[in-house]
């Protein structure tokens, strides 16, 4: 099984609410070999409206299931730009759990620095709705 092509991915919050994408810079690439799934490209988000929550980005494909505890859980690398991160934000990757079609958007924190615990969920009130925010994506993970 192999299947390449690109796709334009939903950002919502994780109470509604829609990211807007800049028209030329809104589609991402993707390459699935059997049940791997490779994601990669780069996204402009130009605005948001509606409900605030955590930053949610749609898959081309839903995530596996059925291999216990968290093993179906995938973690995809991205790199941003002109995003508003938490002072102490390390790094920001997105997971994505098992059996589902979003992954959420994390930023990693300095322990040292933020006592309750070292993962948040980039929240889309932080979004600066000024057309210079961009997320690039790279990563795999295990298709259903």
């Amino acid at each position: 099984d192999y299947e390449e092509g690109t796709y334009t991915p939903a950002l919502t919050a994780q109470f509604g609410g829609t990211a807007t994408l800049h028209s030329g810079i809104s589609t991402l690439n993707y390459v699935k070999i059997g049940k791997t799934v490779t994601i990669s490209g780069r996204i402009n988000i130009t605005g948001f409206s509606g409900t605030h929550g955590g930053l949610q980005i749609s898959l081309p494909f839903h995530t596996s299931s059925g291999n216990g505890g968290q093993a179906d859980y995938a973690h995809i690398m991205l790199n941003t730009h002109g995003m508003n991160l938490n002072d102490n934000t390390v790094q920001v990757f997105a997971e994505a759990g098992a059996n589902v079609n979003t992954m959420m958007v994390m930023q990693m924190m300095d322990s040292s620095v933020h006592n309750n615990g070292n993962w948040l969920s980039f929240n889309t009130n932080q979004l600066n709705n000024n057309s210079n925010e961009y997320i690039g994506f790279v990563g795999s993970y295990k298709s259903a």
